[in-house]
């Protein structure tokens, strides 16, 4: 039975939740009022979140020099908002197992996810957009394609089969097989896993920066999306580069100029930031 999405909108709904950890933790910090006490005591209940979390909190990216030595700490200093992308981001990652992927390299396809939210996060101080929202929704831009490679991995067999065969983009494979593509299936995780509606809009939209519902925080993932394919970060799953459309640089403010200087911060983050998918 060929895979159809509204077959697959009912069965994400039964695929597993994020792990207990994260949901409450996420939920303490979505209240009006929220207590370093219990946040800390939340996630140091659980040390490989505890763990990850303090990893990434002294990662260069985020410019502390590992000089967070605890979760009270970390929180304090980075913020809730931060915190709460952080801890969404970990839990995601830790629902995909490298050994029970098939035919597509999930370091790889983390990489890539990595540079394309750094390069999201560097260039939003042009776009005015939040740089932590650019970031995760960078991170988790490729969700689908995990989703349908790890959960759905007959069906998927035969859009990497076509990939393989016509050497073309994965977009366009799972649209010839599937007649959907990763970014809308990646939504639908989004929205399962309650990731918030500004990160959804993204991954949905990514391919398709022109729709009029697609946000700013879409338009500029899609340019992140190929600004970290031709610096060769990582692998999205093929060998090409998606077309970037036209008139989405000007609409939100981004220029090669702009994109030629921020390249070689994004590299330097990117080298300094290869903790946060090990």
């Amino acid at each position: 039975m060929t895979l159809e999405l509204t077959r697959l909108e009912e069965s994400i709904k039964k695929l597993p939740p994020l792990p207990a950890a994260v949901t409450e933790v996420m939920e303490i910090l979505n209240r009006e009022e929220v207590h370093f006490a219990l946040l800390d005591e939340r996630i140091g209940n659980d040390p490989i979140l505890a763990a990850r979390v303090l990893t990434v909190a002294n990662s260069p990216f985020y410019g502390f020099g590992g000089k967070i030595d605890s979760i009270k700490q970390a929180c304090m200093i980075l913020g809730f908002h931060t915190t709460r992308n952080i801890v969404m981001a970990v839990g995601v990652m830790s629902k995909f197992d490298a050994e029970q992927f098939l035919r597509l390299d999930l370091k790889a396809l983390w990489q890539h996810s990595l540079g394309t939210g750094i390069s999201a996060k560097v260039l939003s101080r042009h776009v005015g957009v939040d740089p932590e929202q650019a970031f995760v929704s960078g991170l988790l831009h490729d969700i689908g394609k995990m989703v349908l490679n790890m959960f759905y991995s007959e069906d998927y067999s035969a859009v990497l089969d076509y990939r393989d065969e016509h050497n073309c983009l994965l977009l366009e494979a799972e649209n010839s097989i599937l007649g959907f593509n990763h970014a809308i299936v990646g939504s639908l995780m989004a929205h399962h896993w309650k990731i918030p509606d500004e990160i959804i809009n993204a991954i949905k939209y990514h391919h398709t920066p022109e729709d009029e519902q697609a946000m700013p925080v879409a338009r500029l993932l899609h340019v992140a999306d190929i600004v970290c394919r031709k610096l060769e970060i990582g692998n999205g799953g093929d060998a090409q580069i998606p077309v970037l459309h036209t008139g989405v640089m000007e609409k939100i403010g981004l220029d090669d100029k702009l994109i030629e200087q921020s390249s070689i911060e994004i590299k330097e983050l990117i080298v300094a930031s290869a903790a946060l998918i090990e």
